[in-house]
This record gives structure tokens, sequence and C-alpha cells, in this order.
């Protein structure tokens, strides 16, 4: 339903100048849609918005309110997770395709972890759908935590990251210090 109404209202979706790939939603609460330029020097996140959002909000008008996210579909499956969990700034992306299951753990700031989570986790489950990944989404201070944890208890993953068991007393010890509320430099 929301493809036809995006072909309606967006001629260059219609003309095939933007592809949309991916489309997520919730009926009635939001929905996050991926969309391709098929041409060189074409917007697409820009076509579908329209001039001062007068495209989308045609939309929206019709689903009755309903927020629409869209954003630009990028092959770069860890470009394309980090603008599927906005309007959240990311840190980083980090894969792992152990056994067949795409799992991307996604590193927020702390101001930023209940904005990519969303109300009821809704924009981080939109995100999954949208990519394809089971999306896991961390602070940094939760990251940092985990990833020295990993790297104490595993001899060999010592031996292969020299530079980061060196820096692990410098981790430690900022973290003990946000564990106390100090603030961090």
């Amino acid at each position: 339903f929301l493809r036809r109404l995006l072909e309606n209202e967006v001629p260059e979706i219609y003309h095939g100048i933007v592809e949309i790939r991916a489309i997520a939603r919730e009926p009635g609460a939001r929905a996050k849609v991926a969309v391709m330029a098929t041409q060189p020097g074409v917007d697409p996140v820009g076509a579908c918005v329209g001039i001062k959002g007068v495209r989308i909000q045609a939309i929206v008008k019709e689903l009755h309110d309903e927020k629409i996210d869209i954003i630009q579909w990028d092959p770069d499956p860890v470009v394309y997770i980090s603008k599927a969990i906005s309007p959240a700034r990311v840190n980083g992306v980090f894969l792992s395709e152990a056994a067949g299951s795409h799992t991307a753990t996604v590193v927020v700031m702390e101001d930023q972890l209940s904005l990519a989570i969303g109300r009821d986790g809704q924009n981080a489950r939109l995100a999954a759908k949208l990519t394809g990944w089971r999306i896991d989404i961390k602070s940094v201070i939760e990251a940092a935590t985990d990833a020295l944890a990993k790297l104490q208890s595993d001899p060999e993953l010592q031996t292969a990251l020299p530079a980061a068991v060196e820096n692990m007393p410098q981790i430690e010890e900022a973290l003990a210090k946000k564990a106390e509320n100090r603030p961090l430099t």
C-alpha cells in the first residue's frame, strides 16, 4: 500500500529514476523506506520528501499521521544499517555472520540509546526488518565492557591484538570512572 502511495506521489519512483529497495512498516505508527537512485546525480531521499516535505506530507496525511522515515539504501551493510537506525547518531556498526545468522551490533552514545531503540523497541525492530539483519544496540560503555571482557578471557585474541592489551589498564580506569559517575575527558 505504501509502495503504491509513493509511486502515485513521487514521479521519480513511478518513472523508475528512484527505486524502492525495502519497506518496513507498523501500520498506523511508523514506517521506514529504503530508496536508491538508478541514475547518477539524483538525490533519492530528496525526491521522495519533496520541496519543504510536500510529497511525503501528502502520504503522511493519507496514512493518518503515520511517521515515515526515508533513508538511502546502500550496498555496504554497515552504512545501510547505520542509516536505518536514524534518527539516532551511530558511532559504529560491527557485523557478525557466524553460523548463518546475520547479527549487527550498533554502538551509540548513551544520550542516543533511547532514540536508537525507539518507543517499545519500534525503531530497532523496523530497522531490523528493513535491513534483514538482527540488530543489537549497545551504548559505548556496554560495548567497551563487553570487548574488554572478551579480550581478558581469550588468550588467542590477546596475541592477535597486542595494542589493545596495552590499552586495557586505561580502558578499565575509564570504565571505573564512568561507573562512579565521574566525568570522562
